[in-house]
């Protein structure tokens, strides 16, 4: 069985060695409001997509669709900013997307065919 941290390490060293061909990085990421262990509302990550997209390439329209407990989001972020959050990623096995400073999708449930 393939590990985790496994499939993530691979995906860092693929994204870095392909990274001058990218311009930008699409998230989609959906996240739910649920309650944490002291019964505190937080919000949790609960599905990503990264798409890697060429320099020549351009961006669509971000999105940002708030349900009030579900929020679906589009984000565009350059693809070396991307790369910065993959590596600091990698030592805290926390995923923090932009703009969600409060959201986290824990590495260890994440899968290279979900992000990549």
């Amino acid at each position: 069985m393939v590990e985790a941290m496994d499939e993530y390490d691979q995906m860092l060293k693929d994204f870095e060695k392909r990274k001058d061909q990218y311009g930008f990085v699409e998230i989609r990421c959906a996240s739910v409001r649920g309650r944490n262990e002291k019964g505190e509302s937080i919000w949790i990550g609960v599905a990503i997509k990264v798409i890697p997209h060429k320099k020549d390439e351009e961006k669509g329209e971000e999105r940002n669709y708030n349900y009030g407990d579900v929020i679906f989001r589009r984000i565009y972020i350059p693809a070396e900013d991307f790369l910065k959050i993959l590596r600091n990623s990698r030592e805290t096995r926390i995923l923090r997307i932009p703009g969600d400073p409060e959201l986290e999708y824990r590495i260890e449930g994440l899968r290279k065919e979900i992000i990549y």
